[in-house]
């Protein structure tokens, strides 16, 4: 293996080690040498340490994967072990009674050390697990605490025993284990060719650990095999206890998980434990089950589109597909003889979705392992005659052997009739990938000028018209638009996008034809399965649109209903010219995104009123003048109500032309929340579609919506359907990490923003570090959240209120002030900066500072007000400003009104920000009681203050001392249900 540096590995801390982690995951998804170098190269940039790193572990773990069965994590642990068997920088470390040799890996919580005694008296090595530094918190101290006594308690030749505990010399707490020298399981088995009985005592074993551990009222939830090492002789060894549930017979349980944290490994997972339902010993039956699949089979019950599903992939698989039969997969044929039946039946039963419906207990499972051995009848399986009549037959072989007569020949003949009925029943195997597809940018070749607009047309519209079928899954625009001009290859892209196909082309116009080139594309394959080129008028535009969308339906094989072919061939206007307006307006729409865009808008706005003027039936244009009207009103700095009205007409004309069409809904639907702030309503005008949703835009308000009245499973679902609609859509991933982050999913809103970060240009990290960073503070990760926003200083976004905000927390005045001094002029046109400002000013104690950020703050909003004088977010602000500056009671009644507009059943998302706020005006006000009871309602509501905040906000500084406040912090941890 090649070596790294010294220095390189003494960089090896666990933040790097997940960096290079998912540059391994990458690499180790290319098909060849050359593409994983030339990745590795990409991903490390110019830190040539971090390319040496990474090119060490990618060689090493090519060595693992040529073992076929070989998962990412068993190869990215195997290549660790051996990077760091070569790490020295800690020998010599004096632990207790022990010194450290060298180092074996690292963790979540801490790092594992090979270590002998040090006195010389024992020469038998251990095993040191230390917590790492910087995670030493009290809920981490906790969970270290409790993996300790866990093992304390678990005393079984199969478990990894504890010998010794205590604390380092720099206060780091350690446990002193057994040293385990052996494999991981599914590699003890390839290694030594295990026979089925072999691989069975084993897995009987390990059953009897889990078993002796469940008697403890202690379940493991990560049964995997690197979890389950092998000696040398052949005896099985449970390891990590560190993310197990204690059950208290009569209590609650006690996750030993952070709060919020959620660890899973996608193929030993249990349905319930994707979906945050009530784990149990069923879990771990599941997940034996799992381990069981494998070792038998070799192969993993689920597959997975990369080795990092997103969450919603995994809670997929796992809760809707049934895993394959482990016969159908084992090879060679002899092994995969042996599986049939029995072990069939005994697997898939350990792997039902539904807790009550697998085996009751680990030893019911094992018994039906035994059972086997013994050609019993198990009860995995229906007992059936023949199946009774089967077993007996193998049970008694030796005596039929010496029977003679017709008798034992025709009992033998049914068994045989019966066991093929039995294996007829069998159900069918996994159905494929589902009908999907992605309609990649038409390349424009030939001249680029003005008319590329109607090149671009040709996509959108085909993906338009394929979206309306319902037996095909169709990726939207946005979500396709990120790969024009990217040279990823379909294989790529079909991973990313979760699609079967995708479909490219190209587009050249010379005078008044146009020439277009399509190819349909396997992703799985990589194989053309159709292509065409059409030479066209202009004119036939609509047509030739049309006709591609029926004929790639037709190559994807699926149905049309009648419904359906009537919808793709409805021409949007017979007005040529009229479309040609539309298109130009949606190009120019396309364009603008939340700032204010007034000239844009206006502009589209003229070019819409022409195309409705020459066509008035033409109901996507006065759908898309809505939406242009809609977006002014909503983002523009006039906040005109001619816009408003202008909004409610055009929707209402478009429902008036279409009633059944899900644009015209969407469009009513988008007056009611952007201009009237009516969530009801906007879902009943949603609901009244009556074919179902094919727009990833209906799932996004309906999210946004739903959430609005504290539906917040319902927001999280159709947000999750929107992404998956059109997955690299930025304001569906925010809005979704927004929610996550509000429900107290902090670890949901984290994954979601580094998955998204991996597929999108860097243009679009500084919002996703963003939201990741008030992520990391609600857990109260403030050197994480520090370090997120580092990447938003990379990404050219000067915004100064997430830095703010940061240092207040961390309570670094100095950093804070030279923050305020660079601050960019449209940082001091927002309340909320002068707000920071003031506020940093009163914690630092600099009452000028004070007295002028909040003077500003309250002439900066009163001039918003003048606009929206119902705002409640703005009235909340000058209600701060003003009991900061010593108006008390004129405060008081700005925070009080502004939380009456919006209480929890009006509006479930800005309420409880307004209830912070007005907590806030009474504390400064140093009325302590009302602010308490407020907070203590506020921490039990959705968006409500986090942990982070109150645990180190100086704004509370009054509270501190009150009993109240520690357990208010200590709810805000408490993840809410979804």
């Amino acid at each position: 293996m090649s070596k790294v540096t010294s220095s390189a590995r003494e960089k090896l801390d666990p933040e790097r080690w997940l960096r290079l982690k998912d540059i391994l995951a990458d690499a180790l998804e290319q098909a060849t040498p050359t593409a994983r170098t030339a990745l590795v190269q990409k991903r490390c940039a110019n830190d040539e340490t971090l390319r040496m790193e990474a090119a060490a572990l990618v060689r090493e773990a090519e060595v693992f994967l040529r073992e076929p069965t070989d998962s990412f994590e068993d190869c990215a642990e195997q290549a660790t072990v051996a990077l760091w068997e070569d790490e020295t920088a800690r020998a010599g470390w004096r632990i207790g009674a022990y010194v450290v040799t060298r180092e074996l890996g690292r963790g979540g919580m801490g790092t594992v050390y090979l270590a002998e005694r040090a006195d010389g008296q024992f020469q038998k090595e251990v095993a040191i697990k230390v917590l790492k530094r910087g995670t030493d918190t009290e809920e981490v101290l906790r969970r270290f605490a409790a993996e300790r006594h866990i093992l304390a308690r678990l005393d079984h030749p199969n478990i990894a025993h504890l010998l010794d505990a205590g604390t380092t010399d720099d206060g780091l707490p350690y446990v002193v284990m057994e040293h385990v020298a052996g494999m991981p399981v599914n590699r003890f088995i390839r290694e030594h060719n295990l026979s089925i009985p072999e691989r069975l005592a084993i897995f009987l074993k390990i059953c009897a650990a889990v078993e002796m551990a469940h008697h403890h009222h202690v379940i493991h939830r990560d049964l995997k095999p690197s979890n389950i090492l092998v000696t040398a002789e052949g005896e099985p060894k449970l390891l990590d206890f560190g993310i197990a549930k204690l059950l208290g017979p009569g209590k609650d349980c006690l996750e030993v998980t952070a709060a919020g944290e959620q660890r899973l490994t996608p193929n030993c997972a249990s349905p319930e434990q994707t979906d945050g339902r009530p784990v149990t010993e069923a879990s771990d039956v599941y997940a034996l089950g799992a381990l069981l699949y494998e070792m038998l089979c070799g192969q993993k019950p689920h597959k997975f589109s990369s080795a990092h599903p997103p969450r919603e992939e995994i809670v997929r698989v796992i809760r809707e597909e049934e895993p394959a039969w482990p016969s159908a997969v084992a090879k060679p044929a002899e092994v995969a003889k042996q599986l049939r039946g029995n072990l069939d039946a005994i697997v898939l039963h350990a792997l039902r979705k539904e807790p009550k419906m697998r085996y009751p207990t680990v030893a019911e499972l094992a018994a039906d392992v035994r059972r086997h051995l013994a050609h019993e009848p198990v009860r995995a399986r229906r007992g059936t005659a023949g199946y009774r009549a089967r077993s007996f037959l193998v049970r008694h072989r030796r005596g039929l052997r010496l029977a003679a007569g017709a008798g034992a020949l025709l009992l033998f003949a049914l068994a045989l009739v019966l066991w093929n009925r039995n294996v007829q029943r069998r159900p069918a195997e996994k159905a494929p990938l589902p009908k999907s597809i992605a309609v990649l940018p038409f390349d424009i070749l030939g001249k680029q000028d003005d008319t590329s607009y109607f090149a671009d047309s040709i996509q959108d519209n085909i993906l338009t018209d394929l979206a309306k079928v319902d037996d095909l899954k169709v990726i939207s625009r946005s979500g396709v638009a990120v790969y024009r001009g990217e040279k990823k290859s379909v294989r790529e892209i079909g991973r990313e996008l979760g699609v079967a196909h995708v479909l490219e082309g190209s587009v050249q116009m010379f005078g008044d034809r146009l020439r277009v080139n399509a190819q349909l594309i396997d992703t799985q394959t990589d194989t053309q399965e159709w292509a065409e080129q059409y030479d066209r008028k202009l004119e036939d535009i609509l047509s030739l649109q049309s006709e591609l969308a029926q004929t790639i339906a037709g190559q994807l094989r699926v149905r049309l209903s009648s419904r359906e072919k009537e919808a793709i061939w409805q021409r949007p206007t017979e007005d040529l010219q009229a479309y040609d307006l539309y298109l130009r307006a949606r190009a120019i729409f396309m364009k603008t995104g939340l700032d204010d865009a007034t000239p844009l808008w206006n502009e589209a706005i003229q070019l819409l009123d022409q195309a409705v003027k020459r066509d008035p039936n033409f109901v996507l244009a006065w759908c898309l003048l809505n939406d242009v009207h809609i977006f002014k009103y909503r983002f523009g700095a006039e906040h005109s109500q001619a816009d408003l009205e202008a909004a409610k007409s055009t929707a209402e004309t478009a429902l008036r032309l279409q009633p059944d069409s899900e644009e015209t809904r969407l469009a009513m639907a988008r007056y009611y929340y952007h201009g009237l702030s009516n969530y009801r309503r906007t879902l009943e005008e949603l609901a009244r579609v009556p074919q179902g949703a094919h727009e990833a835009g209906f799932y996004a308000l309906a999210s946004v919506a739903e959430r609005r009245l504290g539906l917040w499973a319902d927001s999280v679902r159709d947000g999750l359907k929107g992404i998956e609609l059109d997955p690299n859509n930025i304001g569906m991933v925010t809005t979704l990490m927004q929610t996550y982050t509000g429900l107290r999913h902090f670890a949901e809103s984290i994954r979601l923003a580094d998955a998204t970060i991996l597929r999108l240009p860097p243009k679009n990290h500084g919002s996703l570090s963003m939201l990741k960073q008030e992520a990391l503070l609600g857990e109260g990760d403030l050197a994480g959240a520090e370090a997120a926003l580092q990447a938003v200083k990379s990404s050219g976004d000067e915004g100064k209120l997430p830095f703010l905000w940061v240092l207040y927390l961390k309570r670094d005045y100095a950093a804070a002030t030279v923050a305020l001094e660079a601050a960019t002029e449209d940082d001091r046109k927002a309340p909320l900066f002068w707000i920071f400002a003031g506020s940093i000013g009163r914690a630092k104690g600099d009452p000028a500072l004070a007295q002028r950020s909040f003077e500003t703050a309250k002439k900066v909003t009163e001039k918003r007000l003048q606009a929206r004088p119902n705002d409640p977010e703005l009235l909340s602000s000058l209600g701060l400003a003003e009991a900061a500056l010593g108006n008390k009671e004129e405060g008081l009644n700005l925070a009080q009104r502004a939380f009456d507009l919006v209480p929890p059943g009006v509006d479930a998302l800005v309420s409880p920000g307004c209830g912070v706020m007005l907590a806030q005006v009474k504390a400064w006000n140093g009325d302590r009681d009302g602010a308490l009871q407020l907070l203590a309602r506020l921490v039990k509501m959705p968006f409500g203050p986090n942990y982070g905040e109150l645990r180190y906000s100086p704004a509370w500084d009054s509270l501190r001392s009150d009993p109240r406040f520690d357990q208010l912090v200590a709810e805000a941890k408490v993840a809410f249900p979804l």
